[in-house]
């Protein structure tokens, strides 16, 4: 064990943690093809990307969960299993139909769902204690890992579209990135040192009511925004989204405060006696005590759906008004994937104590959204329309968003223990 090599093992990771954002990415510039492959519309064919993503926003925090419970190294591994069988699968499903691929894309964002959280407990884990010194910086290579592969997703995507097997070619390259890391890993990871926290946790008194009503809720919201793309007067976008919200308050009121001020009423009653005494919080009070939780939450939710919105957006416009190339749109929108990675790579932690962290909150959005006027300025007509209106405006916009998540992961790692980073 003590011959495995800690920046090794997290160099890898990293690597396979890559393949979250790329399967967002590279499917935007893929969807032409899948089209085309399938003979459908691109409502449908738009499920490929809405599947995956569903499954991902909805299980993350069930899976950060289990890897805080068994480890984030076992969950990490599961994961990048899953990763790699589905997409030997879709690489080798037949164009008869769509809905197998939407399906199994749909399982793929399960094993996604596992590889943030476990990258971000394996990282807090790994550069603790003596290591300390060097978080910042593992912090760093995880934030321009996460970045940058946005435009690299992008441009495979683009390239992968233009080759006579299209999509499937994509496939193959995750399936033989995904199965590389698994193995590797397999071999060199180094478990995490269990804490007095740790021990704390088993799968047994793990909260699964809010647990099942979070997946349900969250399931549905991003149902109903997905259909809202199709316009908001049907009910099959108003209905998921109100009732999504209304499961995901429950899960929250019975988790936070039900569950939570229950022992504190029974004090008297022995605790093996009611399950209720049992439970370990889904949301516990460690992580509500966050400096400006709330903010984060809200804000990463916004930042994260605008930046998808923003490529899908571009992609269109560059692909379907302008007429360019697949890997030509990819060329084009991947300044925002870059500025991402720009941000990642200059900011220092001294920046948030010098001018003021709360003040960078404010920069950041008055950044992001005086780009987002600039970029909205593009038109078909104009001449060299992507210089003046596209290429800068992207660049600054990722620049300007990195900025909250530098400050918001930075907080979040110091302020979490080392048993609940999932």
């Amino acid at each position: 064990m003590e011959k495995r090599n800690v920046y090794v093992v997290y160099g890898i990771a990293l690597v396979g943690v890559t393949l979250d954002n790329m399967n967002n990415a590279a499917i935007i510039t893929l969807q032409k093809d899948l089209e085309e492959k399938f003979n459908t519309n691109s409502s449908v064919a738009s499920w490929v990307l809405s599947g995956y993503a569903l499954t991902l926003g909805s299980f993350i925090m069930i899976t950060g969960k289990i890897a805080d419970i068994i480890g984030p190294d076992t969950v990490y591994l599961i994961g990048l299993g899953i990763m790699w069988i589905t997409s030997l699968i879709c690489a080798l499903l037949p164009h008869t139909s769509i809905i197998p691929l939407i399906v199994f894309r749909a399982i793929q964002g399960i094993g996604a769902s596992s590889l943030l959280p476990s990258v971000l407990s394996l990282m807090a884990n790994y550069f603790s204690g003596p290591k300390l010194k060097h978080l910042q910086g593992a912090i760093s290579a995880l934030l321009i890992a996460l970045t940058s592969i946005f435009s690299i997703g992008l441009i495979l995507g683009g390239a992968f579209s233009v080759t006579d097997i299209g999509y499937r070619a994509y496939f193959w390259f995750t399936f033989s990135l995904a199965l590389l890391c698994d193995i590797s890993l397999f071999f060199l990871i180094i478990p995490v040192k269990k804490t007095k926290g740790h021990e704390s946790l088993n799968m047994k008194s793990l909260n699964y009511i809010s647990a099942s009503l979070v997946i349900i809720g969250v399931l549905l919201v991003i149902l109903g925004l997905t259909e809202g793309a199709l316009g908001w007067k049907h009910a099959k976008a108003i209905a998921p989204l109100i009732v999504g919200v209304f499961i995901v308050i429950v899960a929250l009121v019975f988790d936070s405060f039900y569950l939570k001020r229950y022992p504190e009423k029974h004090s008297n009653k022995e605790k093996s006696s009611d399950w209720r005494l049992q439970i370990d919080l889904l949301f516990p009070p460690e992580i509500i005590k966050i400096p400006n939780v709330a903010v984060f939450i809200i804000c990463c939710s916004l930042y994260y759906a605008i930046m998808l919105m923003v490529m899908v957006t571009a992609v269109m416009f560059y692909q379907d008004i302008e007429h360019n190339s697949p890997i030509i749109t990819a060329l084009k929108v991947s300044p925002l994937g870059f500025g991402l990675a720009f941000g990642a790579i200059i900011y220092r932690p001294w920046m948030y104590e010098k001018f003021d962290g709360n003040k960078l909150f404010v920069y950041s959005g008055a950044l992001t959204l005086g780009t987002l006027i600039w970029f909205s300025r593009i038109h078909y007509a104009a001449s060299n329309s992507f210089w003046k209106y596209g290429f800068v405006s992207l660049f600054l916009w990722g620049y300007g968003c990195n900025l909250f998540f530098n400050i918001y992961m930075k907080i979040v790692v110091d302020f979490t223990p080392l048993h609940l980073q999932g």
